[in-house]
């Protein structure tokens, strides 16, 4: 009964931490290379209060995370697939913007250790070198600032999904031409 409880526990907790950003708080807060992982601390804490292995919680945070993820690349490429079907992207656009995501993914996974200890001043400079060369690639591929919110993070971080849901609604009587 008392394992059953601490799944409960540990597993709202994790539903908590997505929901809320934990991830995003971690790239604001983290002041130590040391400090890699952006819930380590929730971990433990919730280890400890459950007298469960640390080891354990982690798993299932990560398996939570790797399952959001999974549900959140399935939603971009829904939506993708009906941004096609109504015209407001080419197959190729859709398909660019996948391979983009990937990439920008890989890049976040690369710098995240290396960023943990920089202060939020130093990592304004590459943020804003990355999102203007985010912004040429976009025009240089003819798709709109609108749909910039696709290659964003998942949930719990921006460009979750329902930011997926609203702006779908929005960018919906947008001209896929046009640049921001």
């Amino acid at each position: 009964m008392k394992k059953s409880l601490a799944t409960v526990g540990v597993t709202a907790a994790v539903a908590f931490a997505s929901v809320t950003g934990l991830g995003i708080a971690h790239a604001a807060t983290a002041t130590s290379a040391s400090m890699t992982n952006p819930v380590s601390s929730l971990v433990t804490a919730l280890a400890s209060k459950f007298n469960l292995k640390t080891v354990d919680v982690q798993a299932v945070f990560d398996a939570q995370h790797a399952q959001m993820e999974a549900q959140h690349t399935v939603a971009v490429k829904t939506e993708l697939t009906q941004l096609v079907k109504d015209s407001k992207l080419t197959q190729t656009q859709a398909d660019a913007i996948l391979a983009k995501k990937a990439a920008l993914e890989q890049q976040r996974e690369t710098n995240r250790s290396s960023m943990a200890s920089e202060t939020d001043v130093e990592r304004k400079a590459p943020t804003d070198a990355e999102r203007t060369a985010l912004d040429t690639w976009m025009s240089k591929n003819g798709i709109s600032n609108d749909y910039r919110y696709l290659l964003r993070g998942g949930p719990g971080g921006s460009g979750g999904h329902h930011e997926l849901q609203d702006s779908q609604s929005s960018s919906s009587s947008t001209d896929t031409s046009s640049t921001k």
